[in-house]
């Protein structure tokens, strides 16, 4: 998933020359329109699993993943509308991985299932999160390699015959399941909830489609706050049918405790600090230290021995001192990471605050994940997953706000932008930082 974020981060500015008169604007929807979709499709393809089989479903995911891959790559060749057709790919391309990874989580945890098996599980889990951080470098360096080369179309062409070959080995590998959950009776659209995913589908595209556009368009444009208000209408009819209506709900809301309340709150708000991180550290070092993406991809060649090491000793750790010591010690990684690039300096050498914050940020993927995962009754793989995207991807749609001039002012970021424009974004950017990093402070304390 994190492979194909990087494939339209890290070259943006690279994929935006086959486009003449982008903006900034339809840079942030390269990645935001994958984002959006990731996160609100993963709603209803953990219930799509649960009733028709995880292996199905995760197969499928993978020929969805590859079909739009293939397509997103042929943008350069469309003759008109091409940044419109890009963009419309890349959010089809977002639904791949939204059937993925809950599907993949389930089929983990059915995996290991039982007490005995509780050891090998975290372990599991744990290389389950230092995935994230090797999906992101490595598919970031072939994407840049590529587009280096005048050619980054071939970045989605190789990741699209990767998920062919993927899909296959799926297909032959795993083990073939009956779908359905047990004590469900009913109609299909009944037992996949389809009222409750259509309020909150529809919530969750507004709301982050409007804090997408909003920096583009303006916060005073009516479209904006009136697509904002009717999301946030639609989030609170999807809860209030969940808690009220839904003979098969999506979300147990009414059986979610305040402890379990409390770890979700505290794994959001570090989510939506890393959001923030690697969107502007990106942007950071390839536009106002002037790196083209090659080298700002190889800068974070770092993360996934990070990310492995952290995985293994999360796993570790979580039989010898319990899963809230990981927690909080991923909260505290999620705020030194930040801390360091809201304070780096733009004239300071890489080895400085940029090195140690991508050493310590992948931390955070490996130890989260093993700490959710001893908490089994907060809720199932699919329902936990969907939160904790949602949260990312609603952080990385609003995280783009700072980097704007005032009322929709647009520019192109490149080696002619004014360093002073800049600059006041990265103070924007750097306050936001404190801000996320303030809640992260209050969160670690634990509940009351």
């Amino acid at each position: 998933m994190l492979a194909s974020l990087a494939q339209a981060l890290l070259p943006a500015l690279l994929i935006a020359l086959s486009f003449p008169g982008t903006t900034q604007g339809d840079i942030a929807w390269y990645s935001a329109a994958y984002s959006l979709t990731s996160a609100t499709f993963v709603l209803p393809s953990g219930r799509l699993g649960d009733l028709f089989g995880h292996r199905g479903v995760f197969v499928i995911g993978y020929v969805w993943f590859a079909l739009w891959s293939l397509l997103a790559g042929i943008a350069p060749y469309s003759s008109s509308g091409g940044t419109a057709y890009f963009c419309f790919a890349r959010a089809m391309q977002g639904v791949g991985p939204a059937l993925l990874v809950p599907n993949g989580l389930a089929m983990l945890g059915r995996a290991y299932a039982g007490e005995g098996m509780m050891k090998r599980k975290r372990v599991v889990m744990c290389l389950f999160g230092a995935c994230a951080p090797m999906g992101f470098v490595v598919g970031g360096i072939m994407s840049c390699l590529v587009a280096d080369g005048g050619r980054w179309w071939w970045g989605f062409w190789i990741l699209a015959a990767v998920c062919v070959v993927l899909a296959v080995g799926s297909w032959a590998v795993l083990p073939r399941r009956e779908g359905g959950r047990k004590g469900e009776n009913g109609r299909i659209w009944t037992r996949l909830d389809g009222n409750g995913m259509l309020l909150g589908v529809t919530g969750l595209v507004l709301f982050n489609f409007s804090f997408t556009q909003a920096p583009q368009a303006g916060w005073t444009t009516p479209y904006i706050y009136f697509l904002l208000i009717l999301g946030a209408l639609f989030i609170i009819a999807f809860v209030w049918y969940e808690r009220a209506m839904a003979t098969y709900p999506l979300i147990p809301i009414s059986a979610m405790t305040a402890q379990t309340t409390f770890v979700l709150a505290c794994t959001a708000t570090g989510w939506a600090s890393f959001s923030i991180w690697i969107y502007y550290t990106v942007y950071l070092l390839e536009n106002l230290r002037g790196w083209s993406p090659l080298p700002t991809s190889v800068s974070l060649a770092p993360a996934p021995v990070t990310g492995l090491t952290a995985s293994l000793l999360a796993g570790w750790l979580m039989g010898k001192v319990g899963a809230h010591w990981v927690m909080l010690i991923s909260m505290g990684a999620f705020f030194v990471g930040s801390l360091l690039m809201a304070t780096a300096p733009v004239r300071q050498m890489y080895w400085g605050n940029t090195f140690w914050a991508i050493l310590i940020m992948p931390f955070v993927s490996a130890s989260v994940f093993s700490t959710l995962s001893s908490h089994e009754r907060m809720a199932k793989g699919a329902e936990r997953g969907w939160y904790l995207k949602c949260c990312c991807c609603c952080c990385c749609a609003s995280c783009c706000y700072p980097f704007y001039p005032s009322r929709g002012g647009r520019y192109l970021c490149n080696k002619h932008t004014s360093v002073t424009s800049l600059q006041d974004s990265l103070n924007a950017f750097g306050a936001f930082f404190f801000r996320c990093s303030g809640g992260l402070s209050r969160c670690v304390r634990g509940p009351p």
